[in-house]
């Protein structure tokens, strides 16, 4: 799978009011240095340049803004073309086409792809925490960005140094471990249902969930899925030296496979949230093992239905046996003329 960082144009023909561009950065990414604003909205990279060294990006409103490329607070909402993404669809407990059949465009709609997302609530948390060391490793690893987001000089020529987050799995669930790279005090995080501030330097949990698109179609009628809800955050468009060097003019469409940030959706990213060959190979034979237990699970049911269902003819059945029993037996205890004496 072929993922893009979509440029402006684009953008604007699938989403073309400023209302539908806003988006809320997940957990994960604020934790990893997102800018949320007041709104709680954060600000998203686009592959169009702005004047070099600038480049395109939607801000909190979602109007056309821009930043520059190696600063680390932005977010990012990678998108697959609609076709390369339809057959892992589980929107609305189907797969494959039958879900496809049901998505419109405009939907938003559920996969089977998981990703760190979500801060689960205290009490899970600090159990998790408190337990990491005990708990099993699952098959999963993300890497990210080891340089705070602050805005600070050397952070800003300082490149992608990555550091890989190991998951682990308690009660069927994954989580990773971090520590938070909060953008500023503002940033928040809801929790049990209230917003709290995210801790710099605090440890939190992150949850796997599964990932979510919106299938959007442009002018020309090239359908996309794009990421509902940003993952991740701390990540350069590219260093500010190496950007200038490609000589982009205002408007030109930037070839993100020359920068950090192409190379980190390749590289990485790809690999994290499961769409290399490999990680959609063991997809589909998870979901094919689950489908056969599925399957097991409810013939053991319509065996149970039908048990439940024929019961009370064969209770009646075996009622009618015993007493048959009964009555032949005292019929011939009156026919045994001994019966009396021996009693």
């Amino acid at each position: 799978m072929n993922w893009q960082i979509l440029d402006e144009q684009t953008i604007c023909e699938l989403l073309p009011d400023a209302a539908a561009r806003q988006c809320c950065a997940s957990d994960f990414a604020k934790l990893l240095g997102a800018c949320c604003y007041g709104n709680g909205m954060s600000f998203w990279w686009l592959a169009t340049a702005n004047d070099s060294p600038n480049a395109r990006a939607i801000d909190y409103d979602g109007d056309l803004d821009r930043t520059y490329p190696n600063g680390r607070p932005g977010v990012v909402r990678p998108a697959l073309l609609y076709s390369e993404i339809e057959s892992i669809c589980t929107t609305a407990g189907f797969a494959g086409a039958n879900t496809a059949a049901r998505v419109q465009v405009g939907d938003s709609f559920e996969t089977d792809l998981e990703y760190p997302t979500t801060v689960p609530g205290k009490k899970i948390s600090d159990f998790v925490l408190a337990s990491w060391d005990n708990l099993p490793d699952a098959n999963r690893t993300v890497t990210v960005d080891s340089v705070p987001p602050q805005y600070e000089q050397k952070n800003y020529n300082q490149g992608f140094t990555p550091r890989v987050l190991q998951a682990k799995e308690h009660n069927g669930k994954k989580y990773v471990k971090l520590s938070a790279f909060a953008y500023n005090e503002y940033v928040t995080i809801n929790r049990d249902g209230q917003d709290e501030k995210v801790i710099q330097g605090q440890e939190y949990v992150v949850e796997y969930e599964k990932v979510k698109f919106i299938r959007l179609k442009n002018n020309q009628g090239t359908e996309y899925a794009l990421l509902e809800t940003p993952p991740f955050s701390g990540i350069q468009l590219d260093l500010q030296q190496d950007y200038n060097k490609q000589n982009y003019r205002s408007g030109d469409k930037i070839d993100m496979q020359k920068h950090n940030l192409g190379r980190y959706l390749e590289n990485h990213f790809a690999k994290d949230i499961g769409t290399t060959k490999e990680a959609l190979e063991r997809i589909q034979a998870e979901k094919a093992a689950l489908l056969a237990k599925l399957a097991k699970e409810e013939e053991h049911r319509k065996l149970v239905a039908q048990v439940e269902a024929e019961w009370p003819a064969i209770k009646a059945k075996l009622e009618r046996k015993a007493q048959e029993r009964v009555r032949m037996k005292m019929l011939n205890g009156k026919k045994d003329p001994t019966a009396k004496e021996e009693r």
